[in-house]
């Protein structure tokens, strides 16, 4: 399989031509990545080092390839007409780029060429913004922590985490780590009304920078709404298509869940939307796919996945647009149930997004006020 792809790889660098100025950086990253493999394509290197509209991103890895495939003193030409300044942007789709992003790929091309005291600066920045309350997409991260664990493997020597800790006084943990990272996994009390303690002891000689990550789901009924760039609306029709009022539904019967989405922000197009669309326990999805019937009325998506009770949808929106989902359910089952909160956001920008709450329904049998 490796060897299809190095092939594949380089039948792409060889006719790659110069296009957007991202797609200079794609074909830095696709010579760093044969290089990687012990495969340089050295003709396309040179072609590729002759463009002037490379970015810093772009030169600083192609000087890392040019460093792994022994080239080291071209490595460090195509190096010294580079900088350590990045344009401040979010990509939401394509390379799914950003300045934290374009930094940590630079970090880690100066660990590979050895420019580490170079470095300093933009390890305190890729830190403090890593630390920060700030979303980062997952792309960004990972690239991040590519960066600073090159860095942290080269510059931390032999030194070794030494710490105890202590959770809800449950007695002394001792840690005597190696590695760049440790993480343990630590269960909240049960009990609301009482604190959780942490007490953490640095024994050794290595500066430790804790942190505390929370991750869970809300109670039920404590969701709250919320938009941002983008509004939200979900409403329960007849199948006449009449909006259906109050939180009773007869059993048997089946209904169309629309949902309109609408992009209020001016941040220009949104790539790559997500919409979460979870349903009550007692209602059953109609699956047009599976019974070859569609009364529904939906706007071009890019994807739909749909399951037993949620339906995931992904799409783009342009400035100003409203797009309408449908799908038709059936409310199986008699009872209380309570339905779940829908949500959508830009998958790589979460500051993009949009929710309703959820709330209590009631299935009843027909004629049963």
């Amino acid at each position: 399989m490796i060897n299809r792809w190095i092939r594949y790889q380089k039948n792409e660098a060889l006719s790659w031509v110069t296009g957007p100025a991202r797609s200079a950086l794609i074909q830095a990253y696709r010579l760093y990545t044969l290089a990687l493999a012990g495969k340089p394509e050295l003709g396309a290197m040179n072609r590729l080092k002759e463009d002037q509209r490379l970015n810093n991103t772009a030169r600083w890895r192609l000087a890392a390839a040019y460093f792994l495939a022994g080239q080291a003193q071209a490595a460090q030409d195509v190096a010294a007409s580079a900088s350590l300044d990045t344009e401040d942007y979010r990509e939401l789709t394509y390379t799914y780029g950003s300045g934290l992003r374009d930094q940590s790929m630079i970090l880690e091309a100066l660990c590979i060429l050895g420019r580490t005291e170079e470095s300093i600066d933009l390890v305190a920045q890729i830190s403090e913004k890593l630390c920060s309350k700030k979303w980062l997409s997952t792309h960004t991260t990972a690239y991040a922590l590519i960066g600073m664990a090159r860095y942290a493997g080269i510059s931390a020597g032999n030194i070794k985490m030494n710490f105890t800790y202590n959770w809800n006084r449950s007695g002394q943990t001792k840690q005597e780590i190696s590695r760049a990272l440790y993480q343990a996994d630590l269960i909240p009390e049960s009990d609301e009304s009482r604190l959780n303690r942490l007490e953490l002891t640095n024994t050794g000689e290595a500066v430790i920078y804790p942190r505390v990550i929370m991750e869970g789901i809300p109670k039920i009924g404590s969701e709250t709404a919320g938009e941002s760039g983008i509004s939200l609306q979900v409403d329960y029709l007849s199948r006449a298509g009449k909006k259906v009022l109050g939180d009773k539904y007869e059993q048997g019967t089946d209904y169309i869940v629309q949902v309109l989405i609408k992009n209020t922000g001016n941040q220009g197009r949104y790539d790559e939307l997500a919409l979460s669309h979870l349903l009550p326990s007692g209602f059953e999805i109609q699956n047009s796919r599976m019974t070859g019937v569609d009364r529904t009325r939906n706007d071009p998506f890019d994807y739909q996945d749909i399951r037993d009770d949620r339906i995931y949808t992904y799409f783009d929106l342009k400035p100003g647009e409203t797009k309408r989902f449908q799908v038709v359910v059936n409310a199986a089952y008699t009872g209380r149930f309570y339905l779940p909160m829908v949500s959508v956001e830009a998958m790589y920008d979460a500051t993009i997004n949009a929710r309703l709450p959820g709330r209590w329904i009631e299935t009843v049998t027909p004629g049963v006020p």
